[in-house]
């Protein structure tokens, strides 16, 4: 019997889009390929039976079943609803690719459009219950650690920079050994901030695993669900990010993580720091 798998990381109301997007590299092959068909054909998916679905990608009826289960929905009929709310509200520019002939302005406008998506994207997949526990966590830590690398390391930085601002005791090392080394000495009570787009990189797994094993919790900032190190966490926020033609994917995701860390950031200072001048003078500075 197939079974839903545990979405908990996703608002309730999680869009189909967002729900592909952190969930398919966790996919088998065949449930993938009913997915980048949604995808590319969310008109038809509404309209046509399960079993012309199927026959378009080359599946068994069960499998578009199953796999809409595997995105969180009870059945078929319940990701249809969901599509048509989608393409009902979605702003269709947003996705138009960037081609080699289009102006500066026009590039500009485009850009910034698919920024503005991806994080309406990433306020759908994550459950603000996670985002509170997740506050919640950085106020009481006796010790907080920052790890990234690569792409991820300027946004671990910048986190630990912004909570060390509101005099919490936040750090990150550059060097990912030195993270690494570090993991392993966290005392009781610490909490790590991981930062890992594809939540797989070896050496952000070796560092958070270190520190899982000193007893730290695990917050994990990334944009794919079922990793490994989504396995690791104690609580994933899943910043969501989809991709344009001549701008990757990485471009898009730096944009929904910031907006991730800046809500942690207001969120943990209007705590803190209960004066709203304080808060603007930690952001200033």
């Amino acid at each position: 019997m197939a079974t839903t798998p545990n979405l908990a990381f996703f608002r309730t109301d999680a869009d189909v889009t967002s729900r592909i997007l952190a969930t398919i590299d966790a996919l088998p092959d065949a449930k993938q390929q009913v997915v980048r068909w949604l995808e590319m054909h969310p008109k038809e998916a509404i309209h046509l039976p399960v079993k012309q679905i199927a026959a378009q990608i080359g599946v068994a009826d069960a499998t578009v079943v199953r796999t809409s289960q595997a995105l969180g929905f009870s059945g078929i009929r319940e990701l249809k609803l969901a599509l048509a709310t989608e393409l009902a509200v979605r702003d269709e520019v947003v996705k138009e690719a960037i081609g080699s002939t289009d102006s500066s302005e026009t590039i500009f406008r485009k850009v910034l459009l698919a920024d503005a998506e991806a994080m309406m994207d990433t306020l759908a997949s994550i459950n603000p219950a996670l985002f509170a526990s997740a506050v919640d966590a950085l106020l009481t830590a006796l010790r907080i650690e920052c790890y990234g690398c690569d792409c991820s390391l300027p946004l671990a930085l910048d986190t630990a920079y912004r909570l060390s601002r509101l005099g919490l005791p936040a750090s990150c090392f550059p060097d990912a050994q030195m993270q690494a080394m570090s993991a392993r000495q966290l005392p009781a009570g610490s909490v790590v901030v991981a930062v890992s787009h594809t939540g797989r990189n070896p050496e952000t797994i070796k560092t958070v695993r270190n520190a899982k094993e000193s007893g730290a919790l695990v917050i994990l900032l990334t944009s794919r669900a079922r990793t490994p190190l989504a396995r690791l966490a104690d609580i994933e926020l899943l910043a969501a990010t989809r991709e344009i033609a001549f701008r990757t994917e990485v471009m898009a995701r730096r944009v929904a993580n910031l907006a991730v860390i800046d809500a942690l950031f207001v969120a943990v200072a209007m705590r803190r720091l209960k004066d709203p001048s304080g808060i603007a003078l930690a952001v200033d500075a």
